[in-house]
Formats: C-alpha cells, sequence, structure tokens
C-alpha cells in the first residue's frame, strides 16, 4: 500500500509538478523581487524591534509591553528579527516572500487532498498571484507568518483525517498554535476544527465537557470584538 501511494505521487508529480513548480517560481518573483523597493513601513519596524527585544530579554519603554500593541505573541517578532541580522530589511522581506510560497504549495496539497489536481493547480495559481495576497507578502509583518502557518495546518488537518496518523494530527496541531501565535485572529476557526476532529475520532460534540464548549464559543465571537475595543 505504501509503495502504492508513492507510486501514485510521483505519477501525479510527473504529471502536474512542472505545472506547480511554475506557479511557485512566479509567485516568488512577485513576492520577492526588488525587497529593497522602500524603507521600513512601521509595522515592518515595530515588529523587529519587538523581535530584537524580546531576544535580548530586555524591553524599553514606550515599547515595554509589546502584547498591549499587537495581536499576536512574539513568533514572528522573533523571526523578524532573526532574519534582520542575516539580510536586514530585505531579508526580513525575502522571509515573508518565502513563506507566501510556502502557503502556495499548502494551499495546492490542501485542495489536491480535498478535490484533485487540477483543482489544486487552479487553486495554486489564483492565490499566487491574488493582489491582496501578494501585497501582504510584500510587506513583512506578521500576517504573512500566521497565513503560511494556517494553510499548513489546513493541509496537515486534511492529511490527518484522510490517512488518520498520529504524527499528521500532531503537526497540524502545532501548525495552527504557531498561527495563533504569529497572530491571533487565526483562532477564529479552532472551534470547529476541534470539534469536527473529535467527531472523526469518535467521540460526539456534546460529550466535550460544557466549560469547553462555552470557552470555545465565546472565544470564537468574543475574541474579534474585544480585540476591535481593545
Amino acid at each position: 500500500m505504501h509503495h502504492s501511494r508513492l507510486s501514485v505521487s510521483w505519477v501525479s508529480f510527473a504529471k502536474y509538478g512542472w505545472v506547480l513548480l511554475g506557479i511557485l517560481a512566479i509567485a516568488w518573483y512577485l513576492r520577492a523581487r526588488d525587497p529593497n523597493y522602500s524603507s521600513a513601513f512601521m509595522d515592518e519596524s515595530i515588529y523587529i524591534v519587538y523581535g530584537r527585544m524580546f531576544l535580548a530579554g530586555q524591553f524599553e519603554a514606550p515599547l515595554d509591553h509589546p502584547l498591549h500593541f499587537s495581536f499576536g505573541w512574539y513568533l514572528w517578532p522573533a523571526m523578524a528579527a532573526m532574519a534582520d541580522r542575516i539580510g536586514g530589511l530585505a531579508g526580513v522581506r525575502e522571509l515573508a516572500a518565502a513563506l507566501s510560497v510556502v502557503t502556495v504549495t499548502a494551499i495546492f496539497g490542501f485542495a489536491r487532498r480535498l478535490f484533485s489536481s487540477v483543482v489544486a493547480l487552479a487553486a495554486a495559481a489564483v492565490f499566487a498571484l491574488l493582489g491582496p495576497a501578494v501585497l501582504a507578502s510584500r510587506i513583512a509583518t506578521r500576517d504573512a507568518g500566521a497565513i503560511c502557518f494556517f494553510a499548513l495546518g489546513l493541509w496537515l488537518y486534511v492529511r490527518a483525517w484522510q490517512e488518520e496518523e498520529n504524527g499528521s494530527w500532531l503537526a497540524a496541531a502545532l501548525s495552527f498554535f504557531a498561527a495563533f501565535c504569529a497572530n491571533t485572529w487565526s483562532r477564529s476557526t479552532f472551534h470547529f476544527l476541534c470539534c469536527s476532529g473529535c467527531s472523526r475520532a469518535g467521540v460526539p460534540v456534546f460529550y466535550l465537557p460544557c466549560r469547553f464548549r462555552f470557552f470555545a464559543a465565546a472565544t470564537d465571537f468574543g475574541m474579534p470584538a474585544i480585540s476591535w475595543l481593545y
């Protein structure tokens, strides 16, 4: 069975892989070209400063409480600071571009498992050329990281659902957690995914603790409102 799956995957790659590679090349060109097109935007510079302070373990006013001003944990700021050490602002923007290309790949894998290779190529091409997606990856903010980790989580979630692999379930959970650490807005779908996963495992949703169901529902609908008011 394992060898059969490998052979099917190889045939599929030989048939459609060159198209996917072309889409990924176009996606990289649109996102990574001329990374020094402008000086740092405010959000870009703030996240880099957050990351530097986090890695140094020392926070200074007026950014001594970074989480009060940012909807997310330190995952993206830390990644941005490390990329800044290597390549400066251009390195941070290229990191965002690379994560967006990974997102295109994850969308392909997600759609291929749910539909077909042709639909997956179309979905990947749409996201590769979509204006807002390109813009979000050329401005190196936490959105690039959150979208990438969330797309990877969906791909792994579908794989775990179909293959019933514990490793895929764990990888999907870690990817979703990374998306949450990058941007808290991504958790608005976690309640649905968690309940669906429990149903897949044969655990009725209504058997879950009442406090868990209330907390998940409250955070799903209350997080956007609280974040907006905050």
